[in-house]
């Protein structure tokens, strides 16, 4: 975003998501820099890049990607490869079983298509979406059928969806954070499927407190927990709405729901489902920091990006750092 890194930030380096490499930051001469070692499986593979914001606490893309077939150096002290993150958007992940999942999206996404939306992030896996601009799943988008018999094209902000995938994956939406208390969902009587604005997790009572008595029943389609207002909460297995889902409500009568602003800068949420970074992340999950063999560069090598083969099994071994582990957020997986 225009500024130098600080000294306690971190790059990590992904294929397909998963982490493949991590760089602490050298600074020198009034320059910033990186030196990391990223690990190969084989074969042609596309390198993308993430910040940690130690002192925000937040994790934040960079848009530089890099195509590697093989064992290769790119950058130099002299002539670096550059890197921009950018800070001021939300990068919502949800992760999917196989079949149907209930999904929604906390962000301004940059198409509202939602062929941009939810087939081209899946590539290929994507078999149905299911929802409309009412509320309801009225309305259908399957790929490859001609546009013309496709009723579901455009996605509405607060909408809720029911998307079939044919193997698990990640699904991610990319943009700013919808403001919560300027996205009202006006709501029928009788069932709706609602998307979850606010970019924290929340108590279910908490999130519909603007409705005041005219929620009868909330149930999470995902994993059939309920939540109903009329029981004492250890009665109920619906406890809190998590960004990434979509929820089924039974409205008494009509009425809008204006969901509480809470903090909007969107913490790293780790669910049974969703996650999304950008804002307080966890250093827990297999994304950035929480791992083993992590070196600290020597001066003058900043800038170099190097490969090598890749040791699956360095992956799963984490070893937290206590001073950015207060970072962590509810990890539920």
């Amino acid at each position: 975003d225009g500024g130098n890194a600080s000294a306690d930030d971190l790059v990590g380096a992904f294929i397909n998501g998963e982490l493949r490499g991590e760089g602490t930051i050298i600074d020198f001469e009034g320059a910033t820099y990186v030196n990391m070692t990223v690990y190969l499986a084989g074969g042609e593979e596309t390198i993308t890049f993430t910040l940690f914001d130690a002192v925000e606490c937040a994790t934040c893309n960079i848009s530089t990607e890099l195509t590697t077939m093989g064992s290769a150096d790119f950058g130099s002290f002299d002539d670096p490869l550059m890197f921009d993150a950018n800070c001021s958007e939300t990068i919502l992940e949800v992760d999917l079983g196989p079949g149907w999942n209930y999904v929604s999206t906390n962000v301004t996404p940059s198409d509202y298509a939602i062929a941009s939306m939810f087939e081209s992030p899946l590539e290929g896996n994507l078999l149905k979406v299911l929802g409309d601009n009412d509320f309801a799943l009225g309305q259908s988008y399957t790929p490859g059928i001609p546009s013309v018999f496709n009723s579901l094209q455009m996605h509405m902000d607060a909408a809720g969806y029911v998307i079939k995938v044919e193997e698990g994956a990640t699904w991610t939406s990319t943009g700013t954070p919808l403001e919560a208390n300027n996205t009202p969902l006006d709501l029928n009587e009788g069932w709706n499927i609602i998307g979850y604005v606010p970019q924290n997790a929340m108590a279910v009572e908490t999130a519909f407190a603007s409705l005041d008595g005219l929620v009868g029943t909330v149930i999470d389609g995902q994993n059939g927990t309920v939540w109903n207002p009329a029981n004492p909460n250890e009665f109920n297995s619906l406890l809190d709405l998590e960004p990434g889902r979509s929820y089924w409500v039974r409205m008494i009568e009509a009425g809008t729901l204006t969901y509480p602003e809470g903090n909007n800068e969107g913490r790293q949420w780790h669910g049974h489902r969703p996650h999304a970074h950008r804002g307080q992340s966890s250093l827990t999950d297999d994304r950035l920091g929480c791992r083993s063999g992590t070196r600290r560069p020597g001066p003058g090598r900043g800038g170099i990006a190097r490969w090598s083969p890749y040791p699956r099994r360095s992956l799963h071994r984490r070893l937290c750092k206590p001073d950015l582990c207060c970072c962590q957020t509810p990890h539920v997986r």
